[in-house]
């Protein structure tokens, strides 16, 4: 029933406030259709499309129960004790691989193999630790290549997935900004390092993680100078410095793909780069994790982000889907679910000169930290 009552605040000024089911009724349905326009508006938006289920418009570019088995092939995996880097161990381990965990502690292999034994029972696949591998710190990271040369293991794909999300400002060992560090130079260290391995392989792949959050690099994109990129007032926010490192990352992608393309032509590597989308995981505990706590925070998420698994199959694609070799994708940017969309990636991701720039930027940095042994296969 419909009631209608009058505040009378003086003379000829009568408010009306209508506690109607019928307004209700239309506020709920005016909601509704800005939602609805909302996630059109979004679905049609390149940038974020399939960034949440939401989001996500018709099927899936990858089904992991058809995909080929992986039998005898041989995947590194960084960031593998949790998240999107344990789920794409899992992954892997349904369709035969043999995976070697990239742990920042080597003591959480055998968790994490626990874990995937109990996930996959069974089945044709061989876990592997080797090392510690903190991404941040470059002796850590040499002495995991040194590790993987020295066990003679093969390799045929490189899944660079571990990195930090709005941490606080700091600058590590090696004096750099914490977020860069991580996700971009410890990412750009362990690939240089393990390259000569990976191309004795006859269908090599490199997959390295990236993410929407690239769009909010500072102006201009990647901060070619350690005084400017340690410079905390360089950020607005810790957003602004995990895009940059995000920018980063498919940057490197675009110019790992160049110099790989011009350096073995007698060979493709299909190098790529993922936005897995907004996932649950611990990745925000800096942010939405510090404010609401763990178990609230993925409660929050739960509802709108695509669960861990579903967002390891992105970079899945990347590294065993026929579909890359079959159609030559190489040196492009990924979005959920599977699907190549470099039209999505920021005009900055794809600017060949600050590729260029960001490839010597790196190596002549690297050369100066224990990562300098690792560079031989990218310099001359």
């Amino acid at each position: 029933k419909a009631t209608v009552s009058v505040l009378n605040w003086g003379p000829g000024r009568g408010v009306c406030v209508c506690g109607s089911h019928t307004m209700w009724l239309l506020v709920l349905v005016g909601v509704a259709a800005v939602l609805a326009a909302a996630v059109a508006a979004g679905r049609a938006y390149p940038p974020v499309s399939g960034s949440i289920p939401l989001l996500h418009v018709g099927p899936r570019g990858f089904d992991l129960a058809a995909a080929p088995d992986q039998q005898g092939r041989v995947f590194l995996v960084t960031g593998a004790s949790r998240g999107l880097g344990f789920e794409t161990v899992v992954a892997l381990a349904q369709k035969n691989a043999t995976v070697v965990l990239g742990c920042r502690k080597a003591a959480d292999v055998s968790k994490v193999v626990a874990e995937v034994r109990r996930r996959v029972p069974g089945g044709g696949y061989t876990l592997r630790g080797l090392a510690d591998l903190e991404m941040g710190s470059l002796s850590s990271v040499a002495g995991f290549v040194e590790a993987y040369r020295k066990s003679g293991m093969a390799l045929d794909c490189m899944v660079l997935n571990a990195g930090v999300m709005h941490v606080p400002h700091q600058v590590s060992d090696d004096g750099f900004e914490m977020h860069m560090a991580v996700n971009h130079f410890g990412t750009a260290a362990l690939a240089f390092g393990l390259l000569g391995t990976l191309m004795k392989s006859a269908r090599p792949r490199v997959v390295v993680m990236s993410s929407l959050g690239h769009f909010h690099a500072p102006a201009g994109g990647v901060l070619l100078s350690k005084a400017a990129m340690n410079d905390p007032k360089a950020y607005a926010t810790r957003q602004h410095a995990y895009g940059q490192s995000k920018l980063a990352n498919i940057v490197f992608v675009k110019a790992l793909q160049k110099h790989l393309d011009a350096a073995h032509p007698e060979k493709k590597v299909y190098v790529n780069g993922v936005h897995p989308g907004g996932v649950v995981s611990d990745l925000m505990r800096h942010t939405l994790g510090a404010v609401l706590g763990e178990t609230l925070a993925r409660a929050v998420q739960r509802p709108l982000y695509w669960p861990t698994a579903d967002g390891a199959l992105t970079q899945v694609a990347c590294a065993i889907d026929p579909r890359v070799e079959a159609e030559d994708i190489r040196g492009q940017y990924w979005v959920p679910i599977a699907r190549n969309r470099d039209d999505a990636a920021s005009p900055l991701a794809r600017d060949a000169a600050l590729a260029d720039a960001l490839w010597k930027f790196t190596i002549d940095a690297l050369a100066e930290t224990p990562a300098s042994g690792l560079l031989a296969s990218v310099r001359g």
